[in-house]
């Protein structure tokens, strides 16, 4: 809604993020300006979605509806919600063609067994060979449940392949608040000596009159309201802020109540002028000035010459380096000749307005950085992620608080960046030197438009002077580069992540926890894979031998293993630190079909060893299916054949659930996840008894062949001396996964050829 009368105070949180509330005014009935929300015109905008506090001075207000539904701003930021902008991950992508690659594995191997069947197992009824084939499907195809996992993760999975992490200054790298510092004035084209109490009387007249009008500050409830930097400076004046009905807002003096400066006209601070402007009245003595506050080189620029002192560069900027967040202020007197129709009509040109001001001086704020900047800066450099500040403050302030942060090392130069030719700093970032490089917004824009920005970009450490609109291009630009870029800024209730703490350890958090989450998500999916190929695997050798598992053996290998080892995974921890690698997000990558199938051959391979250790013994009778009716399927689970296939599958998938456990890289050791711990010590103490255990009526209930008591079991027993020689088989499997495991696909074989073979496609500075 377009206000046409009054003006309010409205909470934007639910918009934009920011939690100060935000001053609105009339359209004013005389004016050039173009009413346009979305640009200059906000300050007269009410949006839908927002909470008006108070009208300030209990007046009517009166507002015209521009738009409706899905045209206001609220009705976008839940169009956003509902249909947000597609992002492609490439997870994602591969997860369909490994799904695909898995199917027709699958279906290769159905039609084997159906063929196997119908021609060597005796079964003349084709659905019934049918039947056990299709099972085929149903064990290698269980990985598209893990699917799930990626395809419906949450956003921070994202975060464990962040490479570039960009941050805002005020407010996120520094503390919330400035801390005014004091004025150093301007006399007679000269800087005066530092003034810290601005209400001394070292303080010129215009200079003070400048502080208490040149601002957007606003009252809610006898508090002030509005940007922080202008309360500040506005509270140090000690003037108090006036607003009553029918009346324009003025400010007035408490140590001279008679002394009233009123508003005549305000033109907020635009970030494309990084200016603001105001006209206003001495009800006292009848003179007219105009004031214009903004950053200290635009000031310069709108001062004339003579007004300026010969080394107000120099001075500006020094402070600057310093850490002090620097403003300007100029004024002008208009003509006491004027009538206030003539003041009017001059105050609805803003050019008019901005001309031929005099310097007042500089406005210095110290902003310190928040206690956890430096050690988190630290912590995503040593975890590989660049760090990048965008800032709409100074070049000099900007290049501070890097180094303070750590974010510019002590020893690296820095190169400011104006429009000028980039050849010579080209050459200095080939030859490797130890430079950084920061632009202003005018240098980037130039960047931009010449074309020449994405040869420099992963070379500049700091943005300064952005507008809003700038600040977006950038991390887009950075996106584009095709390295996950991440944002620390204030943001509006749709940004994905939200810290309370508002600080920017929340960032070292987060990618901590989006690195194990991506590791934790392969580490399932890969279980579920082998899982699949294991019984896969199991299966032919199943109707080779013509045998199959008990039904408690099934129920205990599909049941409880692979619900109990699915869970008990995703229970790994964070670690504490950020490594310097990240991890693989490819699912057909080298590093993930090396595990899957490096442990699924040792798998193989070990069963095989196994089968041959059993066929190969004095007392071993095969099993002989002729006269076991196919409908009657678990007598075939009463023999030594299926007994050692179970002894197998069931070690081998819990030994593919313990080694896909590993942390020490982005999680946290395994002997740290309390509850697998306790899991595999229950499944261990239970596979051990029944391999190694006495007959009783647990084995019998799980067929194991190695007890008489039972009608149906095989009449010789499993001798002791076998499954002793057995288990040595199984542990050798145990071991060998967790060394192929530990060394290869994680350890220094790994590294060396990374190293080696891994060329990084966007080689960038910390």
């Amino acid at each position: 809604m377009a206000i046409v009368k009054g003006t309010t105070v409205c909470d934007e949180s639910m918009l934009t993020g920011e939690s100060m509330p935000v001053q609105k005014f009339h359209i004013p009935e005389s004016s050039n300006e173009v009413y346009d929300p979305e640009k200059g015109s906000k300050k007269h905008t009410l949006f839908a979605g927002t909470r008006v506090l108070s009208s300030g001075r209990n007046e009517e207000i009166l507002a015209i509806v521009q738009n409706t539904g899905a045209h206001t701003t609220k009705g976008q930021l839940i169009q956003s919600i509902l249909f947000p902008i597609p992002m492609r991950f490439k997870y994602d992508e591969h997860l369909k063609l490994l799904i695909a690659l898995l199917f027709i594995y699958a279906v290769v191997a159905c039609i084997l067994i159906v063929n196997f069947l119908l021609t060597n197992g005796n079964l003349s009824n084709r659905f019934a060979a049918f039947c056990y084939a299709i099972f085929m499907l149903s064990c290698v195809t269980t990985p598209r449940e893990a699917g799930n996992l990626l395809a419906q993760r949450p956003t921070y999975t994202l975060c464990g392949k962040v490479r570039i992490f960009c941050f805002d200054k005020t407010g996120t790298l520094t503390k919330q608040g400035l801390d005014f510092l004091g004025v150093q004035p301007v006399k007679n084209s000269l800087f005066a000596p530092l003034v810290n109490d601005v209400k001394d009387a070292q303080s010129t007249e215009e200079l003070l009159y400048a502080l208490t009008t040149c601002h957007s500050v606003g009252s809610l409830e006898d508090r002030l309201v509005g940007n922080e930097v202008e309360v500040r400076m506005f509270t140090a004046t000690g003037w108090e802020l006036v607003e009553k009905e029918g009346e324009q807002p003025c400010v007035r003096s408490k140590v001279d109540p008679g002394l009233e400066l009123e508003f005549v006209k305000r033109y907020d601070f635009d970030h494309h002028r990084m200016s603001m402007s105001v006209v206003v009245r001495n009800r006292k003595s009848g003179k007219y000035y105009v004031f214009c506050k903004g950053s200290y080189e635009r000031m310069q620029q709108l001062s004339t010459p003579e007004s300026v002192p010969a080394d107000y560069k120099s001075v500006a900027d020094r402070l600057a380096k310093d850490g002090c967040y620097v403003l300007g202020l100029s004024y002008r007197e208009l003509p006491s000749d004027w009538t206030h129709e003539q003041v009017v009509k001059f105050a609805n040109n803003r050019e008019a307005v901005d001309e031929s001001l005099s310097l007042l001086g500089l406005i210095l704020f110290r902003n310190e950085l928040k206690d956890d900047t430096a050690d988190a800066i630290a912590k995503l450099k040593a975890g590989d992620i660049r760090t990048v500040m965008i800032t709409g403050d100074n070049a000099m302030c900007g290049c501070y608080i890097a180094r303070e942060s750590g974010m510019v090392s002590s020893s690296s130069r820095v190169i400011l960046g104006e429009m000028v030719s980039t050849t010579e700093v080209k050459h200095l970032v080939a030859q490797g030197e130890d430079v950084e490089l920061a632009v202003t917004g005018m240098a980037f824009d130039y960047l931009v438009a010449m074309g020449e920005i994405k040869g420099l970009l992963l070379n500049i450490r700091i943005f300064s002077r952005m507008t809003p609109d700038g600040k977006v291009e950038c991390v887009k630009l950075h996106m584009e580069t095709g390295a996950v870029t991440g944002i620390d800024a204030e943001a509006s209730v749709v940004s994905p992540f939200t810290s309370k703490a508002k600080a920017i350890q929340s960032v070292v958090d987060l990618c901590r926890e989006g690195r194990c989450s991506v590791a934790t998500s392969f580490a399932s999916v890969k279980f579920l894979i082998v899982y699949g190929l294991i019984e896969s695997v199991l299966r032919l050798f199943q109707y080779y031998h013509a045998v199959i598992m008990s039904q408690w053996c099934w129920i205990l290998a599909d049941g409880f293993t692979l619900v109990g080892c699915s869970y008990v995974i995703t229970l790994s921890k964070l670690l504490k630190e950020l490594k310097d690698t990240r991890p693989t997000s490819s699912l057909i990558g080298p590093t993930t079909l090396l595990s899957i199938f490096g442990q699924e051959a040792i798998n193989v391979i070990y069963l095989c060893c196994g089968v041959h250790m059993l066929t190969s013994e004095v007392w071993y009778c095969p099993f002989s299916p002729d006269d076991v009716d196919v409908a009657k399927w678990w007598l075939l689970s009463d023999n030594h054949m299926a007994t050692v296939l179970f002894f197998s599958i069931i070690f081998q998938q819990h030994t593919a659930a313990w080694t896909f456990s590993f942390g020490s890289i982005y999680r946290q050791p395994i002997w740290k996840n309390y509850l697998l711990l306790v899991f595999f010590a229950a499944v261990g103490a239970l596979d051990l008894y029944l391999v190694l255990g006495d007959p009783s009526s647990l084995t019998d209930q799980f067929r194991i062949s190695s007890s008489t008591n039972v009608v149906g079991l095989p009449d010789v027993a499993m001798p002791m001396s076998f499954c002793l020689k057995y288990f040595g088989i199984i542990m050798g499997n145990l071991f060998t996964s967790i060394l192929f495991e530990y060394f290869v696909v994680l350890g220094p074989v790994r590294s060396y050829f990374r190293k080696k073979y891994h060329a990084d496609v966007l080689p960038m500075r910390k």
